[in-house]
């Protein structure tokens, strides 16, 4: 599990460019997406996506997107499509976690056109 946190430490000392740097996340597969609305709220996003392992071979993986303490969630789908060609994954001014699965183009800069964003202040990243 990779965390980034405000200070980008996590439990392997990840921050989140290593985070895009060994994950392929574009070009890939919605699975869920699990809102919570408790007291810290949160949403972890499954996908299918690539990872490069040790020997930068390419191998396919599902991974959860864990953003906690939530401050924005924006969702529009007409569920037509499963499958996702761009991601944002980026870190806001405000420190800020941004996650966009459909995002306005490919810059991995957020803009106000973005769908299917998440915005939280910790991100993290799982494999199953």
């Amino acid at each position: 599990m990779y965390v980034c946190t405000n200070t980008l430490v996590g439990s392997n000392n990840m921050g989140l460019e290593d985070i895009t740097s060994d994950y392929i996340l574009n070009d890939g597969q919605v699975v869920s997406a699990d809102i919570e609305f408790g007291e810290v709220p949160s949403a972890t996003i499954t996908l299918k996506a690539r990872k490069r392992n040790r020997n930068k071979v390419i191998e396919e993986r599902i991974v959860k997107l864990r953003l906690t303490h939530l401050t924005h969630v924006d969702i529009v789908d007409d569920f037509t499509s499963k499958y996702y060609s761009d991601i944002t994954v980026t870190r806001l001014e405000n420190g800020d976690y941004y996650v966009a699965l459909d995002p306005y183009d490919n810059s991995n800069v957020p803009k106000e056109q973005d769908n299917f964003v998440f915005k939280g202040k910790i991100l993290e990243l799982r494999e199953e």
